[in-house]
Parts: structure tokens; sequence; C-alpha cells
């Protein structure tokens, strides 16, 4: 097959070009739809019955399906859709629905790969810049990295948490406000508009090399399992785009790109939104440079001090609810923490080149 699964479902009429060569899709072909319902079948933590709720009153695929309706109903094309299939299993409903990122045909066989790999890169980063959602874990809008590797155990772990985001999202109550940390990758037809404005930034901007570098980071980045390695990663990128090497005679280098880090992460968070607090910013970059030496030059006695230190501060600015030291939670959150840093700052360098060479500089 010539597609990926993303992590959406959404009827699409037409396909969406995202980028050259790529399209958002659904399944057209009855072998198609029937390749990708197998994998539903096999994900669904939901039992697929024609009634809306089962006899024993839990949650089944087709009540999802009619949840999902009423949830989009001011788009006709949705209903359209779900109507057509009326008298289908609740599977192939939802497999038919189900969005694919399509490789158009015609590639050579040596083309391939390049393009493919392009692809993902440029995915990964559309995903962190379209969305307001900072988790090094799930990020991508992917549900695997590979064409030809659909039907595995990963896919269905990734379709299982889309359907209990599409329920929990398609039953919210009207008057619920959503926080915008909940937002999650089912509202498809929301966020294709800033993808694609994304990718012509991304496209059109004049620093080429260093765009691309940053790409195939963040999909590194996601790639990698290990906590110490990615969150470098991620302040790497960080450093890339906002300190210059100070002159080693005048100043202590680890000590002033140190004072860069903290100083510019903070202004340039306060321009992108002036409600913050910068102090507390300040606090936090200070810390998360600090792990980051620690880690650099190997030094893991102090890296598990600052780690504590870094669990007060987010107890104190009320980051993390929980009292005691949980070494993985608090890994989770400074990953997650600097990722949203690193977002703003790759957004405002797209946005504004010439300031953040400004900055740079200072």
């Amino acid at each position: 097959m010539n597609f990926i699964m993303t992590k959406f479902m959404y009827p699409i009429e037409e396909k969406l070009e995202i980028m050259e060569g790529f399209y958002f899709d659904n399944p057209r072909t009855s072998e198609e739809i029937k390749y990708v319902e197998k994998i539903i079948r096999k994900a669904t933590p939901f039992p697929p019955t024609d009634k809306s709720i089962g006899e024993e009153g839990y949650i089944t695929l087709d009540y999802v399906i009619e949840r999902f309706k009423t949830r989009y109903k001011k788009d006709e094309y949705v209903s359209k859709c779900i109507d057509n299939c009326k008298y289908k299993d609740p599977c192939y409903k939802v497999a038919s629905m189900w969005v694919i990122l399509r490789l158009k045909e015609g590639f050579k066989p040596y083309e391939y790969e390049k393009v493919v790999e392009t692809a993902k890169n440029y995915i990964d980063t559309l995903t962190l810049l379209s969305f307001d959602v900072y988790n090094y874990v799930d990020f991508s809008i992917l549900a695997v990295d590979d064409f030809y590797d659909l039907n595995n155990e990963i896919v269905c772990h990734q379709i299982q948490n889309s359907f209990l985001e599409i329920i929990v999202e398609s039953t919210r109550r009207k008057t619920e406000k959503i926080k915008k940390e909940e937002y999650r990758f089912n509202g498809f037809n929301f966020y294709y508009e800033n993808i694609i404005k994304n990718y012509h930034v991304i496209k059109e901007f004049e620093d080429k090399e260093t765009v691309e570098y940053i790409t195939e980071s963040i999909q590194l980045l996601r790639k990698n399992y290990d906590l110490k390695m990615k969150f470098v990663s991620i302040v790497s990128i960080i450093e890339l785009l906002l300190t210059h090497s100070p002159d080693s005679t005048r100043f202590n280098i680890e000590d002033s790109i140190s004072k860069q880090f903290k100083n510019k992460v903070t202004l340039i968070t306060y321009l992108n939104d002036k409600t913050v607090n910068y102090n507390d910013i300040s606090r936090e970059c200070k810390l998360i440079y600090y792990i980051r030496s620690d880690i650099a030059h190997g030094n893991f006695k102090k890296l598990d001090k600052d780690l504590k230190k870094y669990f007060e501060l987010c107890k104190e600015l009320k980051y993390i609810s929980t009292k005691d030291f949980d070494k993985i939670n608090t890994w989770d959150k400074l990953i997650n923490r600097s990722l949203r840093y690193m977002v703003i700052i790759f957004k405002e360098y797209l946005n504004d080149y010439k300031l953040l060479e400004i900055i740079k500089e200072i």
C-alpha cells in the first residue's frame, strides 16, 4: 500500500495535498478500505455492534460513530459519509473515514526512500508547529513511520489512543471548556489549514540548510527513547537558534552561553506571550541549561540534584501536582517544557528571521 495511517478519523471529500507528492486522503478502493478495516478491527477498544449502546451499557463502536457525526454535524460531508455506510460493519465505516497520508504514484525506486524520509521529517515538524500540544512521546500525526509496515502492534496502540481521544472529544458537554493541552489529533478539519500554512512558510524560507537540519533533528528526537539524549537534542536546537560562541579571551564560555540561553529564551517567550511571568521563565531556563551541562559533561551526581531542584521549582510554579519527587515524571515535565520553548523559538525564527539573528548576536 502506498500510504501511511495517521491518528485522525475524518472523511475527506477530495484528497488534500500537503506537500509535493503527498496527500491527506481516505482509503478509496475496496482493497484499501478492507486493509485498513483489519487494523481497525484489531485496534478498537470498543465492541463493533450495530446498537448505539450495548445491552450492558458499555460504549460501542457504532455509538462512537454516532457521537462523531453529532460532534461534526456542521460538516455535511461527515453525515453524508456515515449515512452512505449505514448498513456496513462499524469497522468498515471507520476504515472508510480514516485519514491516510498517501504517496502519489510515479516515483522511481531510487527516489522513494529519500522522498519518504523528507516527508516524514516535515510531517513531524509541521505537527509541532500546527498543534498546541507539546508532548515529546506522541507529537507526530502518523500512526507509524513506514509505508510498508502498517499491520503491527505500534499502529494498533496508536489507533486505540485515537479512539479514546475521539470518544472523549465527541462526548464532551457543549458548555465544557477545553484546555489547550487537551486538544488532540481528531479535529483534523480544524488543523489542515495550519499544516498547509506552515508547510509553505518552511518551503519558502531563505535559510534552507538550517531548517532542514532542524526538521531532521525533530524527527530523530521523536524516535530517540533515551530521555537524556532527547532532552539534550531539544536544548541544542534552541542553542543553535539563539546563542553565539563568546570570545574565550574575555568570557567563561560555559557561563556566557548559560546566560545567553536563560536571557534569550525568556525574552522570546515573553515577546510571544506577554502574560507569562518572565522571572519564572528565567529561573526555569537557568535550571534547564544546568541540567543540559550536567549531561554534556557527564556530571551525573550533580544531574540528580539539579533534577530535584527542577521538580521543586515545577511544584512551586504548579507545573507539577505531585508532592513527592518522581524521577520519570520530572523528566517528562522537563522535556515537554523544553520542547514548548523550542517550538516557540522555532516559530519566531520562521516568522521573523532578522529579529532572531539580531538577538543571537547580542
